[in-house]
């Protein structure tokens, strides 16, 4: 399989966050533009089409701080470091806590146990 060069994955990686900030921000511009709309229909007395284009603002703002918001909240990241001696009933309660407070990842981390010298001593032999 070929390798993609460093300046080409570069690029593409540029691209591609430049085209979902432009996405986000032509959402922006739309709902600036429709709650101007709103505002002039305001002021000729045409209350319906007022109200039309100020539901769409809601809307589309709406739908532009839910996906930011589950953004947000895919990126959230906890470790949670345990042992045997943790009771899985506390683990539950820690990780069920973690997913209530919106973390979107959830680690968990065991000690694992160092190997018996006299193991390791007779496998080396």
């Amino acid at each position: 399989m070929k390798s993609i060069p460093p300046r080409l994955l570069a690029l593409g990686i540029l691209l591609v966050g430049m085209t979902t900030a432009c996405v986000y921000f032509n959402a922006m511009y739309d709902a600036g533009n429709a709650y101007d709309a709103g505002l002039d229909d305001l002021q000729e007395g045409q209350g319906a089409s007022a109200r039309l284009q100020f539901d769409s603002v809601i809307a589309k703002t709406d739908r532009i701080l839910r996906k930011q918001a589950m953004a947000e909240i895919a990126d959230r990241e906890v470790t949670i470091m345990g042992d045997r001696e943790l009771p899985y009933r506390l683990l539950k309660r820690v990780m069920a806590s973690c997913t209530a407070a919106d973390y979107g990842r959830i680690s968990l981390a065991v000690m694992q146990r160092a190997p018996d010298p006299q193991t390791v001593a007779a496998v080396v032999q």
